[in-house]
């Protein structure tokens, strides 16, 4: 059995790695590189501070939003750091390690339980599905008719308001929670103490989403985070095409958010490309300059999360690469429990 689970991993790092490669492949032979090649002439450097501005407040946010989720209990570096540090993780490992490194290290940062932090992150994406489901349902009457697809985003968000609506009830009457399940693992010893503690935990960690003026300030943080990532993704829009409305920039970043769940290569190189040729080919746009700006979108991405997360990381007294050991044996741990 031990033995598997290396042979899983890589099964789904190899996983990622192919879908990448087949995405790059057919960017490679569908794509006009000439003009790819024009568009970066035309590139105005000017607008990279701009991108930086909007992409900072970004991220703040969604560390406020973070924080606040956790009851403020995480000072504001903390929270920020540590996002910093999950998203330089993302770009470097494969498993979207990030993800559990910014727990890992947040955790050892404030001294809050990781199954804390853990799911409080979960929140944060469940609200990210939410947000990007509305972004595409809003931005459908003003691109395209699409009859399959219309569904499929309203069923996503129907259900990711459901999901929220239900931990906002379980943990607004989680006492009567904690007392069914005690009684419904009585019978078991084992499962009551692997079990329980690890759901107490849990709805600890989540008890901001039990106070309404709290979920409120949770929701503001989020959109405040989403507004600001969509206003980068429109400057660097503007400078490939001139003519493009705000809501093309609405419709991109609802696509890439999707794309994201996608497995890929570290830094989702390639996928994140696609998502922003096929969203653009949807406008009408011609492929080439689309992947200019999808290429020079990602690349000021990786830039702004290397620059934070180098300068949050070098403040740990852990090397990346020891933080990347404990990562995968937090993670095979999880696995086992």
């Amino acid at each position: 059995m031990r033995s598997s689970k290396p042979i899983q991993n890589l099964g789904r790092f190899l996983l990622g790695v192919l879908i990448s490669i087949i995405a790059i492949i057919i960017l490679l032979y569908k794509v006009d590189w000439s003009q790819v090649l024009l568009a970066f002439e035309n590139f105005d450097w000017r607008i990279v501070p701009q991108f930086m501005i909007a992409y900072l407040v970004s991220a703040a946010a969604r560390a406020m939003a973070s924080r606040k989720l956790l009851e403020n209990r995480p000072t504001v570096a903390q929270s920020f750091t540590s996002l910093a540090e999950g998203y330089l993780l993302n770009n470097l490992f494969p498993f979207r390690l990030g993800d559990l490194g910014r727990a890992y290290l947040l955790s050892r940062k404030s001294g809050i339980s990781m199954i804390q932090v853990l799911s409080a992150n979960v929140i944060e994406r469940i609200i990210d599905l939410i947000l990007a489901a509305g972004l595409l349902i809003s931005t459908f009457p003003l691109i395209f008719e699409m009859a399959w697809i219309r569904p499929v985003a309203y069923i996503t968000f129907a259900i990711m308001i459901s999901a929220l609506i239900s931990l906002f009830l379980i943990l607004r009457f989680r006492n009567a929670v904690h007392a069914f399940m005690e009684h419904r693992l009585s019978q078991s010893s084992y499962l009551s103490n692997l079990i329980l503690p690890r759901l107490y935990s849990a709805l600890d960690g989540l008890s901001a989403l039990g106070n309404l003026r709290d979920l409120a300030i949770i929701q503001l943080w989020m959109l405040a985070s989403w507004f600001f990532n969509i206003l980068a993704f429109m400057v660097v829009l503007k400078n490939f095409f001139p003519s493009a409305h705000f809501y093309w920039a609405v419709f991109i970043v609802g696509v890439v958010s999707f794309a994201a769940a996608i497995p890929s290569a570290p830094a989702a190189i390639g996928v994140l490309e696609g998502a922003v040729v096929v969203a653009l080919t949807f406008l009408g746009m011609p492929s080439g300059p689309a992947l200019a700006y999808g290429v020079a979108l990602h690349f000021l991405a990786i830039m702004m999360t290397t620059i934070l997360g180098v300068f949050s990381l070098s403040r740990e007294t852990e090397s990346i690469w020891k933080i990347y050991e404990r990562l995968i044996s937090q993670r095979e741990d999880m696995a086992k429990g």
